[in-house]
């Protein structure tokens, strides 16, 4: 179904509005299924974002810098997400070391947990999500978004 179907526009739009709309109501509907996967264990979507980036980073403590550059939502309060995360014992932080107005974090065992469970669910929505596309179309279809993005 077009998007000008769905949300009920009765005069022709340009094509780069539709696609601009259509991409913005996809991506909120996805991030709604999405959403309603991570509130089921008590924590928002950048939170599930920063626990797989401190998964990501091998047991490593990363400093605040290293989370933000990687964050998918880039106007989440880092500070904020981990604290909320530390007070429910989803990651460690400490004063580093060698300069002490950094803090390095890393993923608690219980975040470990936690990310494999969530993790699960994730993946089992993405492919459901994506199951009417085959991988030409995925292929082509992250192109696509990676071209509109960088504007190559």
């Amino acid at each position: 179904m077009k998007i000008e179907e769905v949300l009920h526009i009765n005069k022709e739009i340009a094509q780069e509005k539709a696609a601009i709309i259509n991409l913005l109501y996809t991506s909120n509907l996805i991030f709604e299924e999405m959403n309603t996967i991570t509130k089921q264990f008590d924590i928002s979507i950048q939170q599930f974002n920063v626990l797989r980036i401190l998964k990501g980073a091998d047991d490593t403590k990363v400093n605040m810098s290293y989370i933000q550059k990687r964050m998918i939502h880039k106007m989440s309060n880092t500070t904020r997400l981990i604290d909320k995360l530390h007070d429910k014992d989803l990651v460690e932080r400490n004063v580093c070391s060698n300069n002490r107005r950094k803090i390095e974090v890393k993923i608690s065992q219980k975040g470990s947990l936690l990310l494999s469970k969530i993790n699960n669910l994730v993946n089992q929505k993405e492919q459901l999500i994506c199951q009417h596309l085959n991988t030409d179309e995925l292929n082509a279809f992250n192109k696509t978004l990676n071209k509109l993005r960088t504007n190559e």
